[in-house]
């Protein structure tokens, strides 16, 4: 007598676990916050290192992402450039959540990290 064959054996039956990813984390009750975390880290990745020695991203408030900055000039420069900001972070994410940048000031952020030159006027900011 022969035995059913297991559907799952073989190629075809093989995914991808990225594929499985968000379903589990959902699953475990862990996807918001895993989201926040790229999101954030996203932020920074995109910022450069210039301006990211000025400026902490805090938490995901809905589709807001709230950013501290250690001076206004430096609030002001980020809110000028959030359409790029913004453009870049949500192509980093899976499914483009951010709408809005709100920024905070923080008088206690100092720079930190090696002293970078900032970008030349016409220079194409750091990424």
């Amino acid at each position: 007598m022969t035995r059913p064959r297991d559907r799952r054996r073989g190629p075809s039956s093989l995914r991808p676990v990225a594929d499985s990813l968000p379903r589990v984390l959902r699953q475990m009750g862990i996807a918001r916050p895993v989201e926040e975390a790229r999101a954030l880290l996203a932020f920074e990745d995109q910022c450069g290192p210039y301006i990211r020695r000025f400026v902490r991203p805090l938490r995901l408030e809905g589709s807001s992402l709230v950013v501290t900055c250690g001076h206004p000039a430096v609030a002001h420069q980020l809110q000028m450039e959030s359409p790029r900001l913004l453009a870049t972070v949500n192509a980093v994410l899976e499914r483009p959540r951010i709408a809005r940048l709100r920024f905070v000031a923080d008088p206690e952020i100092r720079p930190q990290g090696p002293a970078a030159a900032p970008p030349a006027p016409g220079d194409d900011p750091p990424r």
